[in-house]
């Protein structure tokens, strides 16, 4: 398991998957390699981040890692 510090959630909705649309081509400064796809509603558009992408393999090893050793201290104490 894994989770994620947030500053702040404005939302939370639910998709239908044939909602998502295809990320378009952007400019060559904003790196689209993370995004699943893009979300349309009303008249904002919702970028979607892909967590697999967004973690690597490597920091995803490193987490849990940390995560198993973390719970094994508990175990302990």
């Amino acid at each position: 398991r894994m989770g994620a510090i947030v500053d702040r959630v404005k939302d939370v909705i639910n998709i239908d998957e044939t909602e998502i649309k295809p990320v378009p081509p952007m400019s060559k400064e904003f790196n689209t390699d993370f995004l699943q796809g893009i979300y349309k509603q009303g008249d904002d558009f919702i970028m979607l981040l892909n967590i697999e992408k967004v973690f690597s393999s490597a920091e995803m090893h490193t987490l849990t890692e940390t995560a198993n050793q973390n719970s094994a201290i508990v175990a302990e104490g």
